[in-house]
């Protein structure tokens, strides 16, 4: 019956043992990764968040995405775990994930959820039907993309993407800005960066590829330019003052934008820059106005003998900054006789190792004061008659608060 027992506990004990063991390896895992680095030396690593490059895909029927999912972690390190992530689609008959790829299956949406060491990461997916650029026209700073027929998930602006050609460069993205979507007539439309008018003619070739459905425009001709007409000036700062020694208010920067008579503007055409007077303000050749000393400037630019409107520039002195060291000042009378006693006291605002000096100045005669317990005061005898005064606080860096006293 012993032996019975023994044994019985020695097994009983067996299974506790594999009971904790299950349960402390689930907790690892579930807790960090174990790692083994170059050194040989195994550490655990808790994983914080899981990171994509998109979080939002959009695909044609049959069209696939290959998925890069980054395991971030505790100490700000990351690792690619991709082929390590469990996928799940909220609608597997759209979209699903397959050997590490978006498979769009059909039209409509999907939110995938990728799981690793307990982290989650969601990518929303939207198939597109088979809709397609039905025409293209464009001109030098517009764009309107006409589809064949409705799309069944909606249009958006990430859908399209442009290419330009200038006469014979190679084909560039092209950057578009504003973008409206007209539901009646299947239109989509963009803006962008008109291409600049030159001396010579230039040819536009823009072209369009909406979700693997690509089409090219006619050619857009842009005129070459006329002679410079009008020179527009354009102040890039608040205003036309400067002030003199000032590392933020010391210079300004003006442009010169040229236009020829149908409005074209002209970038290709050297610019001169003059100061009507050199000893207040000068200007380089980029337009960079840059205070000389105090007075008035007139700044203007010359293209082939066109001349702009002038810009008056004012440079004025630095301004000495206002400050408060003191407060709750006040004077008295400590005696009225023929040669009175005045008492001037008031409240620091700053520590007293900021200042340098106190002063009373009552007429012709200036009194030293005293600093003590976070106040001022001063003491001075003058003629009685004497009904104000001046309370001079002064600081280590030589800013100045001067007060009128009344007694």
């Amino acid at each position: 019956m012993r032996r019975f027992v023994h044994q019985g506990s020695k097994l009983l004990l067996f299974f506790v043992f594999l009971f904790a063991l299950s349960l402390s390896g689930t907790g690892i895992a579930n807790a960090a990764e174990a790692i083994t680095g170059t050194d040989g030396v195994v550490t655990d690593k808790t994983v914080v968040r899981l990171k994509v490059p998109k979080t939002s895909v959009t695909l044609p029927i049959r069209g696939t995405y290959a998925l890069s999912v980054q395991a971030i972690y505790s100490d700000k390190t990351s690792a690619e775990v991709t082929d390590q992530v469990t996928w799940t689609s909220s609608n597997a008959n759209v979209a699903i994930v397959e050997e590490g790829k978006i498979k769009a299956l059909a039209v409509g949406t999907a939110r995938l959820t990728g799981t690793y060491n307990s982290k989650k990461v969601t990518v929303a997916v939207r198939v597109a039907g088979p809709t397609k650029v039905k025409e293209i026209a464009a001109t030098n700073g517009s764009i309107t993309v006409t589809l064949d027929k409705k799309p069944e998930v909606g249009v958006e602006k990430s859908d399209f993407s442009f290419q330009i050609k200038i006469d014979a460069k190679k084909p560039e993205p092209l950057t578009v800005g504003e973008f409206t979507w007209n539901d009646a007539s299947q239109t989509a439309s963009f803006t962008f960066e008109p291409v600049a008018v030159t001396s010579k003619k230039q040819k536009l070739i823009i072209s369009v590829n909406y979700l693997g459905s690509k089409k090219t425009a006619k050619p857009v001709i842009v005129e070459e330019s006329g002679a410079v007409s009008v020179i527009v000036i354009k102040n890039t700062a608040e205003d036309t003052e400067l002030t003199l020694h000032s590392e933020t208010d010391g210079t300004l920067l003006l442009q010169a934008i040229l236009y020829d008579k149908n409005g074209n503007i002209i970038t290709d055409k050297p610019v001169q820059w003059k100061s009507s007077n050199p000893k207040v303000a000068v200007v380089d050749e980029h337009g960079l106005v840059t205070a000389v000393s105090k007075g008035t400037a007139k700044i203007y630019a010359t293209v082939d003998k066109v001349k702009s409107k002038e810009i008056t520039v004012k440079v004025v002195e630095p301004k000495v900054p206002s400050v408060q060291l003191v407060t709750n000042v006040k004077g008295s009378k400590l005696s009225t006789s023929e040669s009175g006693v005045f008492q001037v006291t008031a409240d620091l605002l700053v520590d007293a190792s900021a200042i340098q000096s106190v002063a009373l100045k009552l007429g012709d005669k200036t009194f030293t004061g005293e600093i003590g317990n976070g106040k001022v005061t001063v003491q001075g005898e003058a003629q009685s008659s004497i009904n104000t005064g001046t309370l001079v606080v002064t600081d280590v860096k030589g800013n100045k608060q001067e007060v009128p006293v009344t007694f």
